[in-house]
């Protein structure tokens, strides 16, 4: 029997179960299941099935609408079975709650679904309070997993979030400082031409620190005392200060460095995080560095295999192209570091070793309601001052940023990457994006946080106007001017 054929068979006798023990009828009520049992076979259901009517023939006849209630509850049950496993019936249809707020929120997440190869998922909080939660599609479409509402997924550069927040708490701590030399805090990591590089040029990309001075192997990932001599020895790919150049992998090994000469208890930043902020949040499912025994609800990584657009394919086919010519460029060279964490493997990524790193640049791993959650705790919970908001609150520098990496111009600063905000003046939303078309913007103003994540990559810019699309509308329903 085929993998395929073993699923459907157990979620079709679970389904099968499910539908005897509530529609006792069936069964003349005396013969009631209250649990599942994993073993049942067909042959025992059809055991059980002939002695109920031989009960029902033994004491009254089977009457029409009895066997009419049958069939109804039959057709039920394998309604439900195909919804809830194999979403023959409509794969566009989400689940989870809305409040009444949000309700016009759900169309908007359907028609977005559509697009998806994969699975979906939406988190909205406004001042604590959990406003929207939303999933479709599916966790492994192969397997035909569904996406439900304990499905994880890897959010990929996101999860730099994390890492701009704690580094704004030990500065809001007086524990460091943005305009700080980081051979202030670390002394040896002046070495080799980075003796002028401050916090502040970690935090915005500007350090030249996009590859460490090696390679090196997974299993030394987890390892702070080899981090830390690798980055010593490692020289700035360009003159520290004078450009902007995406930190896609190496910006967690050195925000964790960071965090442990900065915390007066020296721990690294996964422990840092799950010990001061993880204890706040009201949805605690995110990770860094995730658990092996929670890999089978992370939803899989799937790299697009087809293109939404003429301009997508065309860009994609002229960016592979150039690989072929310049296996050494910029962007290459940044999102390809070190080679097991490369976007493009998605089998490595699927991994429970690789998912077991803690690497807040790239590989954070939750629901949508727990990435949403690091960002209220932090806010609710007032765990970075007033003064240090308002510096937050505004793009370090007011124009767009040219990143000679990933080729593109934003606003950025301290770490974050800003947009305008939909409905307040001269305002902005925080936040950060990852690979595939993961987001998470927030506004300390109002305390609105919106999360959307995903598991099938999608390659376009399409994937961006889509999350705008429902970060604009969630702003305008709450937050309208």
């Amino acid at each position: 029997m085929s993998s395929f054929t073993r699923t459907c068979s157990h979620h079709f006798k679970l389904a099968l179960l499910r539908l005897l023990a509530r529609y006792p009828i069936i069964g003349g009520g005396a013969f009631t299941l209250t649990a599942p049992n994993h073993h049942f076979s067909f042959t025992s259901f059809l055991t059980i099935t002939s002695h109920r009517i031989r009960h029902y023939q033994n004491g009254m006849s089977v009457s029409l609408p009895m066997l009419t209630t049958a069939a109804c509850a039959s057709a039920a049950g394998i309604a439900w079975f195909s919804r809830r496993y194999l979403r023959l019936l409509d794969e566009n249809t989400s689940e989870g709650t809305l409040h009444r707020r949000l309700q016009p929120l759900r169309s908007t997440f359907e028609n977005i679904l559509k697009n998806e190869a994969e699975g979906l998922a939406l988190a909205v909080y406004c001042d604590g309070e959990l406003l929207a939660d939303l999933y479709g599609g599916y966790a492994d479409r192969k397997l035909l997993r569904p996406w439900c509402s304990d499905t994880m997924a890897s959010v990929f550069s996101t999860s730099k979030v994390l890492g701009c927040l704690v580094i704004a708490i030990l500065v809001s701590r007086g524990q460091l400082h943005y305009e700080d030399l980081v051979a202030k805090h670390w002394p040896a990591f002046a070495e080799n031409g980075k003796e002028n590089i401050t916090v502040q040029a970690i935090m915005e990309h500007k350090a030249g620190l996009i590859r460490f001075a090696d390679d090196f192997d997974i299993d030394m990932a987890n390892d702070p005392q080899f981090i830390a001599k690798l980055i010593e020895k490692t020289k700035p790919l360009w003159t520290p200060g004078t450009a902007v150049g995406y930190h896609a992998t190496t910006f967690g090994w050195l925000v964790d460095q960071l965090v442990r000469r900065s915390d007066p208890n020296e721990r690294g930043i996964g422990e840092f995080y799950r010990e001061e902020i993880l204890p706040l949040m009201p949805d605690k499912d995110f990770y860094i560095g995730l658990p092996v025994e929670l890999n089978e609800r992370v939803a899989s990584v799937v790299n697009s295999k087809r293109y939404e657009s003429f301009m997508d394919f065309l860009y994609s086919s002229l960016y592979k192209l150039g690989r072929l010519f310049r296996k050494h460029d910029l962007r290459s060279v940044a999102l390809g570091y070190p080679e097991w964490m490369n976007v493009d493997d998605e089998v490595a990524l699927n991994t429970a070793k690789v998912r077991a790193v803690e690497n807040v640049a790239a590989l954070g791993i939750g629901t949508a309601r727990g990435l949403a959650s690091v960002a209220v705790a932090v806010m609710q919970n007032n765990l970075i001052r007033a003064d240090v908001w308002e510096r937050l609150k505004k793009p370090s520098h007011m124009n767009l940023v040219k990143d000679i990496v990933i080729d593109r111009r934003a606003l950025r600063g301290y770490g974050f990457f800003y947009s305008i905000h939909p409905t307040r003046k001269n305002s902005y939303l925080i936040g950060h994006g990852g690979h595939g078309g993961q987001m998470m913007v927030f506004d300390p103003e109002t305390k609105i946080v919106v999360t959307i994540i995903r598991n099938g990559m999608r390659k376009s810019a399409l994937a961006q106007k889509d999350s705008d699309r429902i970060i604009e509308q969630v702003f305008h329903l709450l937050d309208p001017r």
